[in-house]
């Protein structure tokens, strides 16, 4: 009896581990001209806890945020040269896999 409830317990402990809660956000970024922004910094920020996690564009534009909580997210997207880009309200469930799409980024001041 014992041996049976271990071996219960085992493989239930297993199989909740294995689970996941995490989603990801994925894009990509362009200037007017449709070329990759290679030098973009990606800031995405979750609106209750307001924790930040930066990454970086890929020489082809695109970004990937891949082990992120559910939550409600505001994106910011800078690079020299050209405007800060944002997404605000970016909702995010449980094993999400979102794209927000191609962000343009229009040349220009960071501030402006």
């Amino acid at each position: 009896m014992k041996s049976t409830t271990i071996l219960f317990f085992v493989f239930f402990c297993v199989r909740i581990s294995a689970q996941t809660s995490s989603a990801s956000i994925a894009g990509n970024i362009r200037d007017a001209q449709d070329a990759a922004v290679s030098t973009a910094s990606v800031t995405i920020t979750e609106q209750s806890k307001n924790v930040s996690t930066v990454t970086k564009a890929d020489e082809s534009g695109r970004f990937v945020f891949p082990q992120l909580a559910p939550g409600k997210y505001d994106l910011f997207v800078e690079s020299p040269g050209f405007k800060k880009s944002e997404r605000k309200d970016i909702e995010l469930l449980a094993n999400d896999k979102i794209s927000v799409g191609t962000i343009t980024m229009d040349v220009g001041a960071v501030t402006e």
